[in-house]
């Protein structure tokens, strides 16, 4: 029972890890419209993208998925285990996460920091252009979008 369960691990963290690339491309596409800059297409992009995944939120999500699975199979000892490889993962999203399971309704928040993307502008938009530096900026150019 325990090798399916890291089968489908492995499995689901890659589903995953490809799902984030997705998520930042989506990312990348609405940036590209508030900035005003033309974006490149998927296949061009997709491993400067994949750089900016957060490994170890991976590691971390993966192994809070497989603590509730074993929580739920009756398996502590495995659930301990996967619970403290999620901290060790990324003891900063486990405490996201416990906050935000005892904070009352918020706004969900997707997506990483544009400046990420600014970083990488040279290889995400090749031609010369003007990206903003500061929030106000973004929201700014939105408003005119």
């Amino acid at each position: 029972m325990t090798s399916s369960i890291v089968r489908s691990a492995s499995v689901s963290t890659s589903n995953f890890e490809q799902q984030c690339t997705n998520t930042l491309y989506v990312q990348y596409l609405l940036l590209s419209h508030l900035w005003q800059l033309t974006p490149l297409p998927y296949e061009t992009v997709k491993g400067q993208l994949s750089a900016l995944v957060n490994r170890r939120h991976i590691r971390f999500r993966e192994n809070a998925r497989l603590t509730s699975i074993s929580l739920s199979k009756k398996r502590y000892g495995a659930a301990m285990k996967h619970a403290c490889l999620a901290l060790t993962a990324s003891p900063l999203h486990l405490t996201k996460r416990l906050l935000y399971e005892l904070q009352p309704a918020s706004a969900v928040v997707n997506g990483d920091n544009p400046q990420r993307f600014r970083e990488r502008k040279k290889v995400l938009w090749p031609t010369p252009c003007q990206i903003p530096n500061t929030t106000a900026e973004v929201i700014a150019s939105a408003g005119r979008a």
